[in-house]
């Protein structure tokens, strides 16, 4: 299996704006969406119920502490809705080099900053507590956090080409005035 990451510019508030609005359309046209990704009708149909109950009841959820690989298809397809996202070249970098690089100045950071940089290590859920998979996860950062993240990253760049491209992904984004998300499947 190949891994994807998949960096992108994107409005967080409509997102938001989704969770809990109670939009029948947004609930049909995205566990239609869902439920075409799988090949097992089963883990469509539950993704589609994670999607349904995070547009009607809003999130988090109280019956959940770790997502696991389903609410992430679920968080993926919630952050596509209705918006087009800035795309980076993210997907042609190694996700391991990048992990690498994320772990390599996680001590020497500003602790803040260094909470923001896990979330690409360890995922940010809007569902649960925790993302518990092996396989995949994602997060976001509001474009406010891009800068503090910024600021810190570009003392490394002049030794690591993965953290050069990223610190240009996320001016990419700020420039554009979106919030940062982020998958890895």
């Amino acid at each position: 299996m190949s891994s994807r990451l998949e960096i992108s510019g994107f409005d967080f508030q409509s997102m938001q704006k989704l969770l809990g609005s109670k939009n029948l359309q947004a609930v049909e046209a995205l566990t239609k969406k869902v439920k075409n990704i799988f090949s097992d009708e089963n883990m469509g149909n539950i993704t589609g119920q994670i999607v349904k109950q995070a547009i009607i009841e809003g999130v988090p959820f109280k019956d959940i502490e770790a997502e696991n690989d389903l609410h992430v298809a679920a968080a993926i397809a919630l952050a596509d809705y209705d918006q087009k996202h800035l795309g980076t070249k993210s997907n042609f970098f190694s996700v391991i080099a990048f992990w690498d690089s994320c772990e390599g100045i996680m001590n020497e950071i500003d602790p803040k900053a260094a909470t923001l940089l896990k979330y690409f290590i360890n995922g940010r859920p809007i569902f649960g507590t925790e993302i518990k998979s092996d396989d995949s996860f994602y997060a976001y950062l509001l474009n406010e956090e891009l800068e503090t993240l910024k600021k810190e990253i570009t003392t490394y760049i002049d030794d690591d080409e993965t953290l050069e491209a990223f610190c240009k992904w996320i001016v990419k984004i700020q420039k554009a005035n979106k919030d940062l998300w982020f998958f890895f499947t």
